[in-house]
Protein backbone atom coordinates (compact mmCIF):
# COMPACT_ATOMS: atom_id res chain seq x y z
CA UNK A 1 0.00 0.00 0.00
CA UNK A 2 2.77 2.46 0.94
CA UNK A 3 4.62 1.50 -2.49
CA UNK A 4 1.70 2.26 -4.38
CA UNK A 5 0.74 5.85 -2.51
CA UNK A 6 4.25 6.77 -3.04
CA UNK A 7 3.94 6.33 -6.31
CA UNK A 8 1.04 8.03 -7.26
CA UNK A 9 2.17 11.02 -5.51
CA UNK A 10 5.36 10.83 -7.10
CA UNK A 11 3.16 11.01 -10.56
CA UNK A 12 1.17 13.79 -9.37
CA UNK A 13 4.41 16.13 -8.22
CA UNK A 14 5.52 15.40 -11.78
CA UNK A 15 2.26 16.57 -13.08
CA UNK A 16 1.94 19.79 -11.48
CA UNK A 17 5.83 20.07 -12.42
CA UNK A 18 5.29 19.94 -16.10
CA UNK A 19 2.17 22.95 -15.28
CA UNK A 20 3.89 24.68 -13.77
CA UNK A 21 6.32 24.32 -16.52
CA UNK A 22 3.78 24.66 -19.13
CA UNK A 23 2.29 27.84 -17.26
CA UNK A 24 6.02 29.40 -17.56
CA UNK A 25 6.69 28.64 -21.51
CA UNK A 26 3.43 30.23 -21.55
CA UNK A 27 3.88 33.48 -19.43
CA UNK A 28 7.45 33.59 -21.28
CA UNK A 29 5.96 33.19 -24.67
CA UNK A 30 3.69 35.98 -24.07
CA UNK A 31 6.29 38.42 -22.73
CA UNK A 32 8.95 37.23 -25.88
CA UNK A 33 5.99 38.22 -28.09
CA UNK A 34 5.27 41.51 -26.24
CA UNK A 35 8.97 42.29 -26.97
CA UNK A 36 8.59 41.23 -30.53
CA UNK A 37 5.31 43.94 -30.54
CA UNK A 38 7.50 46.74 -29.01
CA UNK A 39 10.70 45.98 -31.50
CA UNK A 40 8.17 46.40 -34.37
CA UNK A 41 6.73 49.13 -33.26
CA UNK A 42 10.21 51.33 -32.49
CA UNK A 43 10.90 50.02 -36.11
CA UNK A 44 8.25 51.76 -37.30
CA UNK A 45 8.61 54.70 -35.60
CA UNK A 46 11.74 55.11 -36.61
CA UNK A 47 11.22 55.11 -40.23
CA UNK A 48 8.77 57.72 -39.73
CA UNK A 49 11.56 60.14 -37.96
Amino acid sequence: MTIASERTSCSYATVSILKNQEELNVSNGRKHGQKMIEQKIIKKNNQFI
